[in-house]
């Protein structure tokens, strides 16, 4: 559906999770969504995806968020967000992702650091400031 699985990378709070899960550390919150970072032509696909063929796997996409996608079988609930990696703030690190338990990740280090970007840029977003501070405790606490 998406391409070359090279062109996506996990990001957000999912990618988050497995840096810490992998460090040995507490989650710092449960993640909300999956965020797929994702160059322009597997954007392009992720757009042109036939409805039909994501109905018949289970997904939903509102036509007011084409970079969206939901997917429930009733019990749970799955948000997938595609974010184009030239266009988002967000977007830096599908260059420098590796693996991380068989997944390709952006790595830590970029994804602290777009979380201070967007604390700079979203001054009212709590979420964000909590997500901060809870990632640099836990690190501070596995160096202890």
């Amino acid at each position: 559906m998406l391409g070359d699985a090279s062109n996506v990378a996990i990001t957000g709070s999912v990618a988050l999770a497995l840096h810490l899960a992998n460090l040995g550390c507490e989650l710092v919150r449960r993640p909300a969504n999956l965020d797929l970072l994702v160059n322009q032509t597997t954007m392009k696909n992720f757009r042109n995806v036939d409805a039909d063929a994501l109905y018949s796997k289970g997904f939903m996409r509102s036509a007011a968020a084409p970079d969206q996608l939901e997917w429930s079988n009733g019990h749970h609930k799955v948000r997938i967000n595609a974010i184009e990696s030239n266009v988002s703030p967000a977007g830096r690190g599908l260059g420098t992702s590796r693996y991380l338990h068989g997944l390709r990740v952006v790595p830590l280090s970029t994804l602290i650091s777009n979380l201070e970007s967007r604390a700079l840029s979203e001054l009212h977003n709590n979420q964000v400031k909590s997500d901060i501070a809870a990632v640099y405790t836990t690190l501070l606490n596995q160096r202890n």
